[in-house]
């Protein structure tokens, strides 16, 4: 009878012990979550977002990971990451090559999330060459 006894005495303490410790760790602040950066960036001819013609639009996710259909997301948040957000210091980050001096506008937008604060975000280039030449990764859609 006292063996069933102890028995009883010590697993009663094991539970009071158990639930114990977990109060104090659901008491514990948890670490706070990484700041989401999740973009939806558009791209299309015209001189604003106002006036052009969306030709196409891609998803991009920097952080908690590197995700989406952007077809250099590595390499755009790389550029993202550097400038820390920066977006108007990507429009010109490779000013050494040299385009035609026609004019057909073609403009990006980029609207979502960049380390948890809201961004909406349009550049316009004078041309496709300009684009694809001279801006970061993150434009190059």
């Amino acid at each position: 009878m006292r063996t069933t006894r102890r028995a009883a005495v010590v697993s009663s303490l094991a539970g009071s012990l158990m639930m114990i410790t977990a109060g104090v760790a659901a008491a514990s602040p948890a670490a706070a979550p990484e700041p989401q950066s999740r973009l939806v960036i558009g791209m299309g001819h015209g001189e604003n977002s106002q006036s052009m013609r969306a030709e196409r639009t891609v998803t991009l996710s920097c952080a908690p990971t590197v995700t989406g259909d952007h077809p250099h997301a590595v390499k755009a948040c790389e550029d993202l990451m550097r400038v820390d957000g920066a977006f108007d210091s990507l429009a010109g980050l490779n000013q050494n090559k040299a385009c035609t001096l026609e004019y057909m506008p073609i403009t990006v937008t980029v609207d979502g999330y960049w380390n948890g604060h809201r961004i909406s975000y349009e550049h316009t280039f004078p041309n496709t060459c300009v684009k694809s030449a001279n801006a970061s990764y993150l434009f190059r859609i």
